[in-house]
């Protein structure tokens, strides 16, 4: 997990969930909030395995620490395909300080065209979406925006460079038009980068 680490503290909005089960091993998921420097906060999926959690236990309204990683996967429910984000808990303990800790760090391969942009208000943003290899062959697929001067500097990076981004992961909430009418309220996921460096080969 050294090109992949998430350290957390905030509080568990509602009790874990079950979500899937693996190798006999059994998953649950929840939201923990994570407060700002400023008066917001995120909410962020989690998932941890049984063997972390008590599934018997209330866990909705405990301040914790989690230390984990980054990761998505994709979930073709209803007949579409959507890119699940969440933090996989490798470690949950009760947390003593209810400090703002939202640090996620990772290295990865850019796999689409960086998007250079700039906001009505005249902010320099540029979307990022990063290749990040997992366990077992796997690769997560992680969306990031960068700001400012990261973001020039990001907007000339191209399709297969290596990168290391560190910074904060945040939720964002959003109105979706529906084809058959109508709008959803839906939550994005999205790396906030304050680093972002260009990884050099060792070739």
């Amino acid at each position: 997990m050294k090109n992949n680490t998430v350290m957390l503290i905030g509080t568990v909005v509602e009790n874990f969930t079950y979500n899937h089960e693996t190798h006999n091993e059994k998953f649950y998921s929840g939201f923990l909030s994570v407060k700002r420097n400023s008066s917001t906060e995120d909410i962020l999926p989690i998932i941890a395995s049984e063997y972390l959690i008590d599934a018997n236990l209330d866990y909705s309204g405990k301040l914790v620490s989690i230390y984990g990683d980054y990761r998505s996967r994709n979930n073709h429910a209803s007949g579409k395909s959507t890119l699940d984000l969440y933090v996989f808990v490798s470690c949950i303990e009760a947390a003593d300080k209810d400090v703002n800790l939202n640090s996620v760090s990772f290295q990865g391969f850019i796999c689409k065209t960086p998007v250079y942009r700039k906001t009505p208000g005249g902010w320099e943003i540029c979307d990022l979406f990063v290749a990040v290899n997992g366990s077992w062959g796997r690769e997560y697929y992680i969306p990031c925006i960068a700001w400012g001067r990261n973001a020039i500097k990001a907007s000339r990076f191209t399709i297969r460079d290596m990168i290391r981004i560190s910074g904060r992961i945040q939720s964002r909430r959003y109105q979706k038009k529906l084809e058959e009418g109508g709008i959803e309220e839906r939550t994005a996921y999205e790396v906030s980068a304050s680093e972002i460096e260009i990884v050099e080969s060792e070739e």
